[in-house]
């Protein structure tokens, strides 16, 4: 689940509200697709672009707490969706007093990436002030929807195309691959994958940022792979690994007319770094911006056919996670309203350690998930 929250303060029309979320999800074809299995073959499934928005109100009770609040975001971001049946995307709102509410925005994964949160919110802003004022909203038509991607992916990842892509990263990954030796608090046993995580925030100084991309500069390096340095050397520090590798999400949007879809493109590299020879911070460097510029040449390959690819059947890519987010930052915006974003978190991690990076006002802020 990829949940979002916000506190809405004003006079919120709620049947603009509504109007908006039904226009979004006619817009985007993934926001209404279920999964089903026929005759044992996936198939995608369109529904019909009503969506109820729901309404709990809470101006009966006393002023919710903070801590009843948190609970509220909680459930709400943990809550499971049904893949067969959906909807994959869900809204609540939460009516606090007579001028002010929380709402909740929920998507699967399936259907959605971290480019696409961009577009979301971008596009729900565009509806909305269009709802209230009577205008059409300020949104150019969609020339191709997330189906039009995945059948011309299937066709173009044949013959040569992907025999290059395989040969590459099997010459990178094949005979390799094994997982990072951090510190667990407890033995991991065979099949088991950890759920239930935990973060910590961190905040790097204008003056440390400024000297990051000031040594990316002189290096030759983008400041993605001179941070994802940093970070080897931090889990080699721990582990004491030579050979290490770590995945990468790249947003996978090639193509011009796919910057404006809300989907599943983003795919995952895997990042194999070498700490042999105890190297200097500019030697490791620059030994990753080989690594970095060859993954991103050969990007193409979904990471779901990478395993099969390597001749391996239960094999670990990495579970470790980093990523530079640089998608495009959107913020919802209301008419005549004030939105806050809240923290919202779905509580579990899909590897053992994920360090996210963005940028922001100057500084680096940074949020290991555990």
């Amino acid at each position: 689940n990829i949940p979002f929250a916000f506190r809405i303060e004003g006079e919120l029309d709620l049947s603009a509200l509504q109007r908006s979320l039904c226009a979004l999800i006619e817009r985007h074809e993934s926001l209404r697709a279920t999964f089903q299995v026929c005759d044992g073959v996936p198939m995608v499934v369109g529904q019909s672009p009503a969506m109820p928005l729901s309404i709990i109100d809470l101006r009966q009770s006393s002023q919710p707490s903070l801590t009843y609040i948190d609970q509220l975001l909680s459930e709400e971001a943990r809550s499971p969706f049904n893949l067969t049946t959906g909807p994959l995307f869900r809204a609540k709102l939460f009516q606090l007093a007579g001028q002010e509410y929380i709402l909740t925005l929920t998507v699967h994964h399936i259907v959605f990436d971290g480019w696409s949160e961009g577009i979301l919110l971008q596009d729900l802003s565009a509806f909305y002030d269009a709802s209230c004022t009577g205008k059409n909203p300020d949104l150019s038509d969609l020339s191709v929807q997330y189906a039009d991607f995945a059948s011309w992916q299937r066709q173009w990842l044949q013959g040569d195309v992907l025999d290059t892509l395989q040969t590459y990263w099997k010459g990178q990954l094949a005979d390799a691959l094994h997982d990072l030796s951090l510190p667990l608090d407890r033995p991991r046993k065979p099949g088991w994958q950890a759920c239930q995580s935990a973060c910590r925030s961190f905040v790097l100084s204008q003056e440390l940022t400024t000297a990051l991309k000031s040594l990316s500069r002189s290096e030759r390096s983008t400041l993605f792979t001179t941070l994802l340095a940093a970070f080897h050397t931090v889990l080699y520090h721990y582990s004491g690994q030579e050979n290490q590798f770590v995945c990468t999400p790249t947003a996978n949007r090639n193509r011009n007319e796919l910057n404006s879809i809300v989907g599943y493109f983003v795919n995952l590299l895997v990042l194999r770094s070498d700490l042999s020879g105890n190297p200097t911070f500019q030697e490791l460097l620059g030994r990753l911006k080989h690594v970095v510029a060859g993954a991103n040449a050969y990007q193409d390959l979904p990471i779901q056919q990478l395993t099969p690819c390597l001749g391996e059947t239960q094999v670990s890519l990495s579970r470790v996670l980093f990523a530079l987010q640089n998608t495009p930052q959107q913020s919802l915006r209301l008419s005549n309203l004030t939105v806050t974003r809240l923290d919202s978190d779905n509580g579990t991690a899909d590897f053992d350690i994920f360090l996210s990076l963005t940028e922001d006002a100057g500084m680096i802020k940074g949020v290991f998930k555990y």
